[in-house]
């Protein structure tokens, strides 16, 4: 079992914060006036997602990461079918909601990106986890949903941006 100490790594930390902070703007500059105390406390399914990094062994977390990006691969499908088959101008896959499936699409093509930038995943791996991105990105771009590239555009040069050092930006 491989465990990590909190104290020793604390790499999931920031992200844990910057995801809260992110859903915290999200509150605030929002649209929906009557839910903005409760999308405060939407920090408890972020909480559930970054402990299970220290609690949970590594082979079990990649049974996890790769059954999510199964799952974002099969949600791909569905918009593939939506578009070419069903020819509808703005696909929803099985969620029958274009944004939310574009959102999950683009958090599990982060995600499966953020494994490739960091190692977490060699060889045949990584190349599945990145012809997966490749895939869950065009379904993106099928359900018409510019947010949700723009954020994954944004979000991807962050992480080149802070693995690599980027001479000027850091």
């Amino acid at each position: 079992q491989n465990k990590i100490n909190i104290i020793k790594d604390n790499s999931y930390i920031i992200p844990f914060l910057l995801f809260w902070f992110a859903t915290l703007c999200s509150v605030i500059f929002g649209n929906q006036e009557s839910d903005k105390i409760g999308g405060i406390f939407a920090i408890w399914g972020l909480l559930y997602f970054f402990s299970a990094y220290y609690l949970v062994s590594t082979s079990t977390i990649r049974l996890i990461f790769a059954s999510l990006l199964l799952g974002g691969v099969i949600l791909s499908i569905s918009i593939f079918y939506d578009y070419f088959i069903l020819n509808l101008p703005r696909p929803a896959g099985f969620l029958n909601m274009y944004l939310s499936s574009a959102n999950i699409l683009v958090i599990i093509a982060i995600t499966s990106l953020s494994i490739i930038v960091t190692g977490y995943e060699k060889g045949k791996y990584a190349l599945l986890y990145g012809i997966s991105i490749l895939l869950l990105i065009f379904a993106v771009i099928l359900t018409g949903s510019r947010i949700s590239l723009l954020s994954f555009i944004a979000t991807a040069s962050l992480i080149f941006i802070f693995k690599f050092k980027v001479k000027g930006l850091i």
